[in-house]
């Protein structure tokens, strides 16, 4: 049983019940208890003492009453307004509470390099904490072959990593590029390549054994669809 205290009108005391309010917005809006009855699957006479008793809690008449229909005072326009106002609070609140109570708390597991990720992961955390509140992302810092070996064997459900030399090694997964990046690179002034011109495919091909690269690209690999994998924010 809901109970709301109408102090907005001034009124501290009474405490009336939400299907007092609805009852009097159903006759105030049809203008007509037998009408307001039958909509509320309700007798009249039932319907008429529930008014009364409303009017009599509060103190003040809310409608005036004549043979074959009735029209509200001005203190029931007034009370008309905040009436509704409580309905849909309460009617919003319920289907709130309905919502996280039927909710199945979620956890989703995701592999990252800060490094690579540093800009983008709070936009991406933000997006999806909006489009799925009820989703708790739990972060794993690992490297990008530590991430695709967890995402295959099930410990992680999504992973943002470096993108492969050869996409074959992503043949079983899904996987969205999130940005290209270009690296630089940057020496001391005493390094050899300080004091002289080299161009990117000679630098490449000498340091090749240390792994460097013109650029990076970082994607989003997941396993592929099933029953219990969560949707995705657009990002």
């Amino acid at each position: 049983m809901f109970l709301v205290s109408i102090c907005q009108l001034g009124i501290l005391e009474p405490a009336v019940e939400l299907r007092h309010l609805r009852y009097f917005v159903a006759v105030a809006e049809m203008e007509n208890v037998s009408r307001a009855a039958l909509k509320l699957h309700v007798s009249q006479p039932a319907l008429s003492r529930q008014i009364r008793d409303l009017e009599d809690e509060l103190g003040f008449s809310l409608l005036e009453r004549t043979a074959k229909s009735v029209r509200l005072t001005d203190a029931g326009r007034t009370f008309l307004d905040n009436a509704r106002a409580l309905l849909q609070n309460a009617d919003e609140a319920v289907t709130k509470a309905r919502a996280v109570a039927s909710a199945e708390p979620t956890e989703l597991h995701v592999g990252h390099s800060p490094t690579l990720t540093v800009e983008i992961l709070p936009k991406i955390l933000r997006a999806f904490h909006w489009a799925m509140p009820n989703v708790h992302v739990r972060l794993h810092d690992f490297s990008s072959k530590d991430i695709l070996e967890r995402i295959r064997d099930g410990r992680l459900q999504l992973g943002l990593i470096v993108a492969p030399t050869k996409a074959s090694e992503l043949h079983d997964l899904r996987y969205e590029e999130l940005f290209h990046e270009r690296v630089c690179v940057a020496v001391a002034p005493q390094h050899p390549f300080a004091s002289t011109t080299i161009s990117r495919a000679s630098f490449l091909s000498r340091n090749r054994s240390r792994g460097w690269s013109r650029s990076t690209t970082v994607i989003m690999a997941s396993c592929r669809p099933s029953k219990r994998e969560p949707a995705l924010p657009s990002l």
